[in-house]
């Protein structure tokens, strides 16, 4: 008779294999902690400058700020959500970890650099975005890899979307000049690129694609695809306001802001979003689209008056509006929705994805208005803004980051 050797049972999965075994749980895990990091960091300032007693770095505050907010914050998440969704959106294979995880250590080293350097190391403020600029064209590239393997060589959402990581490394490089060198204009030159030629961009390009297509789960009803055009009219808008505002100034950008708003507030009523709201974070994700058209409103009136010679109201507020409203809020949804969806857990029921929503609403509304207020007020009303901002993020961290190194509750791979 022969004898069967007992089948030995797989060894469990260690934490380092649990953390690492899909792209969206390393690149959101930094990407939270880069947002508390970054927030902490601006409410201490904010604080010191509101006691008038300010804090000494290594770089003028307000461009620290705009790096981290513009290139630090969403990068991680624009690579968590791109090598999860783009390889199912073409048919191709996972992106495998081996290909993942140099990039995903690239930006890690490169932003710790630069959070060593806002003390007192000004050089590594430079080389911090240098590595992390070699991150991005890494995953950048490994995402073109996988691109170059569908079958269909029509252009659409893919092929947009990827061109906005490019964009994001020489802004970076930009960004890492007008550090090194003090140089006003190159940081200037370097936050519209951010803003204009990758953030804005890559929200618009992502929101277009999948909001219908979340709608159509949620609601469990067929909707048609956003149409082309008015995603074209965004980006060709969007371009068109940096460009304007390097060559020619902020006062000949109205007519990209007006093209913008129009664009985007006639997609968002297309949409129909009133069906959206007995669904909580589906109706989440079409509020937080809602700040696009108002900021690009607010940043066509300021541009008007500019050109007619009169004083711009509002300072930063239509900036805020639209990195808190339409920025942060959207990608508070996506963060829930990825993490729970990809953690084997029902998207629509998180307790907690509603009233952090409505929490980074009450942080954008308090930063924009505080935008108007007398210099003492502002001061005081931007640390509440950023106090609450931080909170909601702490918030959710708290709940979704375990989830990062725990297995799928469905017991799936992934």
């Amino acid at each position: 008779m022969l004898s069967t050797a007992p089948t030995m049972p797989d060894a469990p999965a260690t934490r380092w294999q649990i953390f690492s075994a899909a792209p969206h749980r390393l690149m959101f895990c930094a990407g939270t902690l880069q947002i508390l990091a970054a927030l902490a960091w601006w409410l201490a300032q904010l604080g010191a400058r509101a006691y008038a007693a300010p804090l000494a770095w290594s770089a003028a505050p307000a461009w620290i700020h705009a790096t981290l907010m513009v290139y630090g914050v969403f990068v991680f998440f624009v690579f968590g959500f791109l090598m999860t969704a783009l390889p199912k959106w073409i048919g191709a294979k996972p992106v495998a970890r081996a290909d993942y995880l140099p990039a995903w250590a690239m930006l890690c080293s490169g932003w710790a650099l630069f959070h060593l350097g806002i003390a007192s190391a000004p050089q590594l403020l430079t080389t911090g975005l240098a590595v992390a600029t070699a991150g991005i064209l890494t995953g950048w590239l490994v995402l073109r890899r996988s691109l170059a393997s569908r079958p269909s060589r029509r252009i659409g959402h893919p092929d947009l979307v990827l061109w906005t990581l490019p964009a994001a490394a020489f802004g970076m490089l930009l960004m890492a000049v007008g550090l090194a060198t003090t140089s006003a204009d190159f940081v200037e030159a370097a936050l519209e690129v951010g803003l204009w030629a990758y953030l804005l961009p890559a929200f618009a390009i992502v929101a277009h694609r999948m909001l219908p297509a979340f709608t159509s789960m949620a609601l469990n009803c067929p909707m048609p695809a956003a149409p082309m055009g008015l995603l074209y009219a965004m980006l060709a808008a969007a371009l068109a306001h940096g460009l304007l505002a390097v060559a020619a100034g902020p006062a000949w950008t109205w007519p990209a802001d007006v093209l913008l708003g129009a664009a985007s507030l006639k997609l968002l009523l297309g949409w129909k979003p009133r069906h959206a709201r007995s669904v909580p974070l589906l109706w989440s994700h079409y509020l937080a689209f809602g700040w696009l058209p108002l900021a690009a409103a607010m940043l066509a009136l300021q541009s008007g008056a500019a050109m007619a010679g009169l004083a711009v109201p509002g300072g930063h507020a239509a900036l805020h509006a639209l990195g808190l409203g339409f920025f942060a809020s959207l990608l508070a949804g996506m963060m829930t929705r990825v993490t729970r969806g990809h953690s084997g857990r029902s998207v629509y029921d998180d307790r907690h994805a509603w009233p952090l929503f409505l929490l980074l609403q009450l942080a954008t509304v308090l930063r924009v208005a505080a935008e108007f207020l007398p210099g003492p007020a502002m001061n005081w009303t931007s640390v509440a803004a950023a106090a609450v901002a931080l909170l909601a993020y702490a918030i959710w961290a708290a709940h979704h980051l375990p989830m990062y190194f725990a297995p799928r509750a469905d017991g799936q791979p992934g």
